[in-house]
């Protein structure tokens, strides 16, 4: 390392200890207890557990516990929280915290002390060192920016006016549209529907889903007496188990709604945001499954990797896989045959357990490819061209009691020197 880079990440260093040392003396006075945490060197995209010592999430009793996040002041990563499989269990209180000069808090009391058990870190800068303190005591502590002034970025500008919102296109021409996208990716069927809102501008509606990959597409009614635009949400309910199968509760005109199911499904589609007595337009594409993906599988494992592929892939998957595996959390390593020239596609997808997310690559001669879920994906999928006899697949999965399934996909049928 040149000399230059060891003066700076030296001095880089010791300004975060004197941070350190000058915020664990402003919170010492106050806390009940001062806990620093080992520090961690976090790459950029990266998404670290915090694990806090057990006394911190102590639910019985009715103190707070701050957590504070320092890296150099150039840092920038977020704050976030672990999804929970049925939504969010305390929904205003979920929300993301940006980093500000390289430091982030977050304050917790009584029984929401239990949300600390799901803080995660995602590293938005290259690479850098971040040190985590928690103060446990009957009032929050001070805000970072009192105890370490110079980590008060000062105020911020104000946002700037853009002008109006551009007006949507008709629903006739949104529709056509989605019609004509869902035949260019290869729908096998295409259906348009209408749905009366009720005067709370709800809507619901029975819907038989057949095996294979669906897109519902709903598109928000043209403009009545109701000038604003309006925000459509819509979410997908397997009936009769009640299980979400999609949801789109964005801030959009339109929603769309993507899921694969195994086998044929009833389920409830739960339309809000449309004006009293509106009429809602569906457009509702199938795409089916690949017969490449084996039945022994069973309905299940087939959708969820299904999904993982997606309507791109699900068509060019056209032979069974050359290789399929069962693994668990953490990071599994897979060095398997391959044959030079051929195109590859290893597909991986969540089957049981919470998963935080996944990422997956494959290395073969010098090269290497990879790819990941993001936060709270559940499945993942690596494409590429072989130049030796072996490739090294290494998956890491990161959850909770987790079970997956992947596969490995032959999607070319030429051979190095020969024509396609």
């Amino acid at each position: 390392m040149p000399l230059v880079a060891l003066l700076v990440s030296g001095a880089a260093r010791a300004d975060l200890d004197a941070d350190l040392g000058a915020l664990e003396r402003a919170w010492g006075r106050a806390a009940t207890r001062l806990t620093r945490l080992e520090p961690r060197l976090v790459q950029r995209g990266e998404v670290v557990a915090v694990r806090l010592p057990a006394h911190a999430l102590d639910i019985s009793r009715d103190d707070c516990s701050t957590v504070a996040v320092i890296g150099a002041p150039s840092a920038q990563f977020v704050l976030r929280f672990a999804p929970l499989a049925g939504g969010p269990a305390w929904p205003n209180g979920e929300s993301p915290e940006t980093s500000s000069a390289g430091a982030a808090q977050l304050v917790r009391c009584g029984v929401r002390k239990s949300m600390l058990s799901r803080l995660l870190i995602e590293m938005r800068s290259p690479r850098g060192v971040l040190e985590v303190v928690v103060v446990e005591g009957p009032k929050p502590a001070s805000a970072l920016s009192r105890s370490l002034p110079l980590r008060d970025p000062g105020p911020s500008a104000p946002f700037g006016r853009v002008g109006p919102r551009p007006t949507a296109a008709p629903t006739a021409t949104r529709a056509a549209g989605a019609l004509e996208r869902q035949r260019r990716e290869g729908a096998a069927r295409v259906a348009r529907a209408e749905a009366r809102a009720l005067r709370d501008g709800t809507s619901e509606s029975r819907l038989h889903l057949d095996p294979g990959c669906h897109e519902l597409v709903v598109l928000s009614p043209d403009p009545g007496a109701d000038p604003e635009p309006r925000d459509i949400d819509a979410e997908l309910w397997a009936l009769p188990s009640g299980r979400s199968l999609s949801r789109d509760h964005t801030v959009s005109l339109d929603a769309t709604l993507p899921v694969c199911v195994g086998e044929r499904t009833s389920a409830r589609l739960r339309i809000a945001g449309a004006e009293p007595s509106a009429l809602i337009t569906v457009v509702h594409a199938t795409w089916p499954l690949s017969e490449a993906l084996p039945e022994r599988w069973g309905p299940e494992p087939r959708a969820r990797l299904a999904a993982t592929l997606g309507r791109h892939w699900l068509r060019s998957v056209t032979e069974p896989p050359v290789y399929e595996s069962l693994g668990a959390g953490g990071v599994t390593l897979l060095p398997l045959p391959v044959t030079p020239g051929r195109c590859y596609l290893l597909a991986l997808a969540g089957l049981r357990g919470q998963m935080i997310g996944v990422a997956a690559s494959a290395s073969f001669g010098t090269r290497r490819v990879q790819n990941h879920s993001g936060l709270g994906g559940d499945g993942v999928a690596v494409a590429f061209c072989a130049v030796d006899d072996t490739a090294t697949f290494e998956i890491e999965a990161r959850g909770t009691g987790l079970l997956w399934l992947g596969a490995l996909f032959n999607v070319s049928g030429a051979e190095l020197g020969e024509l396609p």
